[in-house]
């Protein structure tokens, strides 16, 4: 059974509400900004997700994320624009903006893949864990834990045990 969500409407104040208008009308910028300022705009008005995803042209996960990252840091912009109203514009354009990501994914050396690896010889209840089964994500925690890499991502971890011709399932 599915749970009912309760939208939360984010009171825009006039100056936010122009910057977000702006943002909507630019002819400049990405056309991921102004759907994300729509969201936020169609939001205040007080539309649901749904319906709003249903407009932008957006999953509702997607229109969901947007919408709640705007109200994460909607007391701090209020705050913002009556401290320092000169900083809100890019305020809320990072707001809405992507998260940067890496360029290069992690690079591990041969000796920190062999050490993860040889993590799967032991029990994850060596480490103080209460499973008895290796998950990709477990091994690249414990991986960092132990130090044997600074970051480390599951995505990593399976493509090393793939380029090895090993998996966790015949380990089982």
């Amino acid at each position: 059974m599915r749970r009912k969500v309760i939208d939360t409407i984010p009171i825009l104040t006039k100056e936010m509400y122009k910057i977000l208008i702006r943002l909507t009308n630019s002819k400049t910028l990405s056309a991921d900004l102004k759907k994300r300022a729509q969201i936020v705009l169609k939001s205040a008005e007080g539309k649901t997700t749904r319906q709003i995803a249903k407009e932008v042209g957006l999953s509702v996960v997607s229109t969901s994320k947007w919408r709640n990252r705007f109200l994460k840091a909607h007391t701090a912009l209020i705050v913002m624009g009556e401290t320092s109203p000169e900083k809100l514009y890019g305020e809320i354009v990072k707001i809405l903006s992507d998260e940067s990501r890496s360029v290069h994914p992690v690079r591990l050396s041969q000796e920190q893949v062999e050490k993860t690896i040889d993590l799967i010889s032991k029990s994850p209840q060596d480490y103080g864990y209460e499973v008895s089964q290796w998950s990709l994500s477990l091994l690249a925690k414990v991986a960092v834990k132990l130090g044997i890499a600074k970051k480390m991502s599951a995505k990593t971890v399976s493509r090393f045990l793939k380029k090895a011709n090993i998996s966790l399932i015949k380990l089982k």
